[in-house]
């Protein structure tokens, strides 16, 4: 399959698509989250592609740090990779959950996998054009979009 290089990143996203289709043969649908998640780290490392797992971003409340929100993985630190395991598929609420994670870690990259489904379903994420830099204060790019 030959890479589209108008896409950012399709090297690193080619790569971890790969090793999810490896772990959703060998694992296959209906297993928790967790699982796959661990499964993924396994293929991530003999494949020598840089993660952080479970990638800490503060999110603040009014000048206030509020809590920490933990990513799936964060690739080459580029990527943010968030998984799924559920039957009904994927909407809005996911791809919200992604763009959030985007704009809290400045990545210029998502990708949304599940593995709840019969055959692996994963979608690439670039974010808005008119979305600047994050402002902990402004929550309302996401209600703008019609993602809340």
């Amino acid at each position: 399959m030959a890479l589209d290089e108008s896409l950012p990143h399709q090297d690193i996203t080619y790569n971890i698509i790969g090793a999810a289709m490896k772990v959703h043969t060998t694992l296959r649908s209906g297993l928790r989250e967790v699982l796959y998640q661990n499964a993924l780290e396994i293929e991530f490392t003999n494949l020598g592609i840089r993660f952080t797992r479970e990638y800490p971003v503060e999110v603040y409340y009014e000048g206030q740090p509020s809590g920490l929100y933990f990513l799936d993985f964060l690739v080459e630190e580029t990527v943010v990779v968030e998984l799924k395991a559920i039957v009904r598929g994927m909407d809005n609420r996911e791809l919200a959950q992604c763009l959030r994670y985007m704009q809290l870690t400045g990545a210029p990259l998502g990708l949304l996998i599940n593995f709840g489904v019969r055959h692996l379903d994963w979608q690439r994420i670039l974010p808005p054009k008119s979305w600047g830099r994050y402002d902990p204060n402004d929550d309302l790019w996401l209600r703008d979009k019609g993602y809340r």
